[in-house]
């Protein structure tokens, strides 16, 4: 018989998912981030089983973010049920491509939704370190740079469309969470002025991510993105993380030519999908 079962917290979930995250922390990067870094207990969290064995898990982030790299194809429309039932409606789909778009598919054809947006990523892995020759030093953000660091990150997110407005990864209050929970935001630095940052997390199962990555417009073109990444890149590998990722736009060349200078390959394809009911639109 299948099932879905909803857990009252982060706890709980984890233990009903036991290794299914950490046996890839790379494929579950999204999941397991969220989990180490931003628990809520308003997440909704859900494991889909058939009898006793454990299928897959799906995780539903403020404002509705649907983080679907553990939910396999068999468990789609049994988890799609269970969120009909209870009225949850995902604002976003976010996960690798193979799961994402039957989930997206499956979804808009249950229930009507419509794709507002679409952002293709690849998800990078660090193989060997190769730092670029860029004028300058990095230092990590501390509370007084919150305020800089705000801007730029809802910049970032403005220029790469992320769905969801306003997007609570633009607030202070989630710098000031990145920052209280061992992220660091690596600034780099030339004549005492901030010129681009990287954020990174400090390892989970071995696993540190970076990303965003931002230059503000002014001052694109002088390598000062490679150089933060690779500050950034130091600090997780520092830490023991054996696999240090990034996620780029598929579309944007300048990025992934910098990310593969810098010695990154590509892991997989994943995709970040808006969605709308017809009558929000």
């Amino acid at each position: 018989m299948m099932s879905v079962v909803r857990h009252a917290d982060p706890t709980a979930f984890q233990a009903a998912v036991g290794r299914l995250l950490v046996d890839d922390p790379v494929r579950h990067t999204g999941v397991l981030g969220q989990l180490a870094f931003h628990p809520r207990h308003d997440s909704i969290l859900l494991t889909a089983h058939h009898g006793n064995d454990l299928l897959g898990a799906l995780v539903l982030m403020p404002p509705g973010v649907a983080l679907t790299s553990a939910l396999p194809l068999p468990a789609h429309d049994q988890v799609i049920d269970y969120l009909i039932r209870h009225d949850i409606h995902p604002s976003s789909a976010h996960g690798p491509r193979d799961v994402t778009d039957p989930f997206v598919e499956r979804w808009c054809h249950r229930t009507g939704a419509i794709v507002t947006t679409e952002i293709p990523e690849r998800l990078f892995r660090l193989a060997e370190l190769i730092p670029p020759r860029v004028p300058g030093n990095s230092r990590v953000a501390t509370s007084t740079d919150v305020p800089l660091v705000t801007r730029w990150n809802s910049d970032f997110l403005t220029e790469v469309g992320f769905p969801g407005s306003p997007n609570p990864r633009g607030s202070a209050a989630f710098v000031r969470a990145a920052l209280a929970a061992g992220r660091a935001h690596h600034l780099w630095v030339v004549d005492d002025r901030p010129v681009s940052f990287a954020l990174v997390s400090p390892p989970v199962v071995g696993m540190s991510r970076i990303g965003p990555v931002y230059t503000p417009p002014d001052l694109r073109g002088h390598g000062y993105a490679s150089a933060a990444t690779a500050a950034a890149a130091r600090w997780a590998r520092g830490r023991g993380a054996r696999d240090v990722l990034l996620f780029a736009d598929v579309d944007n060349r300048v990025a992934n030519s910098i990310y593969t200078a810098l010695g990154f390959v590509p892991v997989h394809d994943s995709v970040e999908t808006g969605l709308a009911q017809p009558n929000t639109l």
